[in-house]
């Protein structure tokens, strides 16, 4: 098939620069994040486009594998790996040339799996083989060269194996949805997968989402990419974008700009915006490499509904959130725990508790305090000595009673606080120093 790339630079002033491509079937397409180009591979011929400044140039890439088969390419740490199709083979590619990294081999029981990266590691999740389909997760160890087994001992569910099917991370969780899946019965029948499935990575928990609230053949992997946290699917006249997190699906209309993209290469983002291949529109063999704004391929906006019909991850989110309603009410409750730990507590019917042990007052005790508590003016002697119930005692008597018994309210606040302090606090008055004025630390007490 023979294709033209134009390549254009979309600033202010609009510019383009038309290249033109020998006759080449590409085998392999990868971008090159360090600096920044795109490489189409071939077996006869191999070129670059640089996205910085829109220039081509025929390079030479050494390494049958990349040129002869179509292998997976992902990057890390700004490196390029190449995973073999079929097995657990690794490539690097070293500057121009591609070098085996493994220690594995072509066991072909990981067909059609998903790839993604986490922490700078390469992982794989489900896959077919000999006629059944995987289940679980391996991760390449970079030090013994070989793919170790992902546990998932916590989980209490696993999915069902499935192959083709899109893998998403967004923080510490994986999110696998779509692909096929085997009749338990009859292997040889494949059944389309209609679950989104989360995985903890750092737990090792998997967890059923639900079941898509989409038409299942909507599912292309090839017609897919991600786009920052959210996924962009198209299909016939319409673009979706698919946001996890938020379990929310919305639907566009194409525009003419979106009709035109080619998914000779699948798109991808460079730096919030997306990088595809679209036709010319004018001329029918020639197409345009272009990198432009996401949202201007995107029509009107027709529908936005949940991206799973079961309400599992509904639930999910009211449980979080009334986990962190209880939490913060923990929180607040402990606050005024500890707040109140050395404080007197008042019940609704006057008894007096300190740290939740009841404080045992006699009747003059108790009245003493209440009305230290409750007023609002200034106690002198006169006042106390109006809420004793003692008229068979003269002046003296009676205050030798009083003052006994704020030396007992006293004794038994100190006592139960473990402190020097004196609730009631007995001072000459400022106006006239034959009169003595009782003072009651209210800040001790909460009044229920």
């Amino acid at each position: 098939m023979k294709f033209f790339f134009i390549l254009f630079l979309s600033t202010s002033v609009f510019s383009q620069v038309t290249f033109s491509a020998k006759d080449s079937n590409f085998t392999n397409t990868f971008f090159d994040e360090v600096d920044s180009s795109l490489y189409f591979i071939s077996e006869n011929s191999s070129v670059k486009y640089s996205l910085k400044n829109w220039q081509r140039e025929t390079v030479q890439i050494y390494g049958d594998a990349l040129k002869k088969k179509p292998l997976h390419s992902i990057s890390v740490k700004g490196k390029n790996y190449f995973l073999d199709k079929l097995g657990g083979i690794v490539y690097k590619l070293k500057k121009d040339s591609l070098h085996r990294i493994d220690k594995s081999f072509t066991h072909k029981m990981q067909i059609d799996c998903a790839v993604f990266t986490y922490k700078n590691n390469i992982y794989k999740f489900g896959g077919y083989g000999f006629w059944s389909s995987r289940n679980f997760i391996t991760k390449f160890n970079f030090e013994t060269k070989q793919w170790d087994f992902v546990s998932h001992k916590n989980s209490k569910e696993l999915p069902e194996g499935t192959h083709n099917s899109y893998a998403k991370v967004i923080g510490d969780y994986l999110y696998v949805f779509g692909g096929v899946k085997l009749n338990k019965f009859n292997p040889l029948k494949k059944e389309i997968n209609k679950e989104l499935w989360r995985f903890d990575l750092k737990m090792g928990i998997w967890e059923n989402l639900g079941e898509l609230n989409i038409p299942l053949k909507y599912i292309d992997l090839d017609r897919m990419f991600d786009f920052n946290d959210s996924i962009v699917l198209f299909h016939q006249d319409e673009i979706y974008t698919i946001n996890l997190e938020e379990n929310k699906l919305s639907k566009y209309q194409k525009n003419g700009l979106s009709f035109l993209l080619s998914f000779t290469i699948k798109p991808f983002i460079l730096n919030n915006q997306i990088v595809a291949i679209f036709d010319d529109g004018q001329e029918k063999e020639r197409q345009i490499l272009k990198k432009v704004d996401f949202t201007s391929i995107l029509g009107p906006k027709l529908e936005e509904k949940s991206f799973v019909k079961s309400s599992n991850l509904t639930l999910q989110i009211l449980i979080s959130i009334a986990g962190l309603i209880a939490v913060f009410g923990l929180f607040f409750v402990l606050k005024k725990s500890r707040k109140n730990k050395n404080k007197i507590i008042v019940t609704k019917k006057g008894a007096f508790f300190y740290k939740k042990k009841r404080m045992h007052l006699g009747d003059l005790e108790h009245k003493i305090i209440d009305l230290l508590l409750q007023s609002e003016k200034v106690i002198y002697t006169s006042d106390l000595l109006n809420i004793m119930d003692t008229p068979q005692f003269n002046y003296s008597h009676q205050t030798r009673v009083l003052n006994e018994t704020i030396q007992k309210i006293n004794d038994l606040y100190k006592t139960l606080s473990q402190q020097e302090k004196n609730l009631i606090v007995t001072r000459k008055s400022s106006l006239d120093k034959r009169l003595k004025e009782y003072v009651l630390d209210k800040s001790v007490f909460v009044i229920k």
